[in-house]
């Protein structure tokens, strides 16, 4: 059992803040005391997640949070040097932190190292480094498979149970997530028993699930932080959600929304704190959605006589924990094998790792992966279309996820990096007291099935990018 590191017992219970002392972020309830973070505690929490599941001290967790957030300029010059070789790009914990490139070619590159200069708020007086190791030998390029599994669409579309289709840059493959439920699941990871014609002697792997890939809304309960009608007319039908980060209109900067995913409803939207005791019924109007082939998301204002102030640069990273927003992540600077962080109505905070940042949804039975966009299920008319290539993957032997947590922030430290939008979990039911903590949205599934091969549960996120695409930008 890891013990809590001085550093992170200092600030527990003496930041204590209530609505007479200090203005709550939006969506939260106004009459719970809850703890902010300082900007320099921001990666303490996801420091002691990285710690649980790669088995470092706290202070190594927090170099390499540092460091990963901290090198997004080495990630860029890599990427651009060998661009028409490079093959994968990822980040390996162990034995030590560093970036592994894979390069197509059998022309060596000597590995290296780069000095990082830390770009957070949190001190640290160590100093701090990017080893780099680079593998020659790769069969194809990224842009190489991604033209590959252009190609053959068609074909994946029509394989039963196919959940969506990404790149792996670790082993330079083009991934199929298949749905296979318990009861017939041997192994969660295998190449094709028999494979088609047309996939002979392709670099295709499948990666079997146990769930189908669904959107997270949910119906509401006792500690919903989102509630809304499905409909005007169907007044108790509610479904529930999680709203993410404020945002405000990229043009003047005076308007400023709250956001959630685009497939949760419209209707009759209240806020509570996910731990309150009682109803505080914050109320929310919707405004506009973005819900198409990249985008999933919906802006919100709040009702009157509410005021827009209470739309603050802040957002719940935990039950009643609260953190500054400081920055975002693009996802051209997001690496396979990064830790990112997510914190939803359902299953409240844990942390996972970037599998895949270019993800291909598309759901069984779709016409061409058209699972994106309106799915007729919010009242409005279905308009499904191809969803693109520009979906984040993460998985991870701790990462919970279950309905419910749509639209929720993902995260690492104070540094948005999406909104949460579709889920694969290991099992059709959630219990915070059975199954927290114990992988349900991969790596496991409750402890049941040994860990094997890939991922069985995931969820998506959608790139804060898509924000700034649609006019937008964070509110920080």
């Amino acid at each position: 059992m890891i013990k809590i590191p001085k550093r992170l017992s200092r600030f527990c219970g003496i930041v204590v803040l209530g609505v007479a002392a200090y203005q709550m972020p939006v969506a939260y309830a106004q009459n719970q005391a809850f703890t902010m973070l300082a900007s320099d505690h921001s990666l303490d929490m996801d420091a002691m997640e990285y710690s649980k599941t790669y088995k470092v001290s706290f202070v190594e967790a927090l170099r390499n949070l540092i460091i990963q957030l901290s090198s997004d300029d080495v990630v860029a010059h890599l990427q651009n040097k060998y661009k028409t070789r490079l093959a994968g790009m990822y980040a390996e914990h162990k034995p030590y932190y560093h970036l592994v490139v894979r390069l197509k070619g059998n022309a060596r590159v000597l590995d290296t190292s780069f000095p990082i200069r830390n770009k957070t708020a949190v001190p640290f007086s160590e100093i701090l480094d990017l080893p780099v190791e680079f593998q020659s030998g790769a069969d194809y390029t990224l842009a190489e498979l991604e033209k590959i599994r252009d190609a053959h669409l068609k074909e994946f579309a029509a394989i039963p149970g196919i959940q969506g289709t990404g790149i792996d840059e670790r082993s330079g493959e083009v991934v199929l997530d298949i749905v296979e439920p318990k009861k017939t699941a041997t192994a969660n990871s295998s190449r094709f028993a028999s494979p088609a014609p047309s996939f002979i002697n392709l670099p295709i792997k499948i990666n079997k699930l146990r769930s189908k890939l669904v959107n997270a809304a949910a119906s509401v309960r006792a500690s919903e932080i989102m509630s809304m009608r499905i409909s005007p007319l169907l007044t108790s039908q509610l479904g529930g959600c999680t709203s993410g980060f404020n945002i405000k209109d990229k043009a003047t900067g005076r308007l400023s929304y709250a956001t959630t995913a685009a497939h949760c409803y419209d209707y009759n939207i209240t806020l509570n704190d996910r731990k309150t005791v009682g109803d505080d019924k914050l109320g929310l109007i919707y405004v506009k959605e973005f819900h198409n082939a990249s985008q999933d998301f919906q802006v919100m204002s709040v009702k009157p006589p509410l005021l827009q102030t209470i739309l603050l640069p802040q957002f719940f990273a935990a039950d009643n924990v609260a953190k500054p927003l400081t920055g975002r992540r693009t996802r051209a600077s997001t690496v396979v094998g990064n830790t990112v962080c997510h914190y939803g109505k359902t299953t409240g905070y844990s942390c996972g790792t970037v599998k895949d940042k270019a993800y291909m949804p598309g759901l069984v039975g779709s016409i061409l992966f058209k699972s994106c966009g309106p799915d007729g299920k919010t009242g409005k008319p279905a308009k499904p279309v191809v969803c693109s290539k520009t979906w984040v993957k993460v998985a991870g032997p701790k990462l919970d996820c279950f309905q419910g947590d749509s639209g929720g922030p993902v995260f690492i430290g104070n540094i948005a990096v999406g909104l949460l939008s579709k889920v694969s979990k290991n099992n059709s039911t959630w219990s915070s007291i059975i199954h927290k903590g114990k992988g349900w949205c991969g790596g496991n599934d409750g402890g049941t099935l040994p860990i094997t091969g890939d991922d069985p549960g995931f969820l998506t996120y959608m790139s804060t990018d898509e924000l700034y695409n649609a006019g937008y930008q964070l509110k920080y």
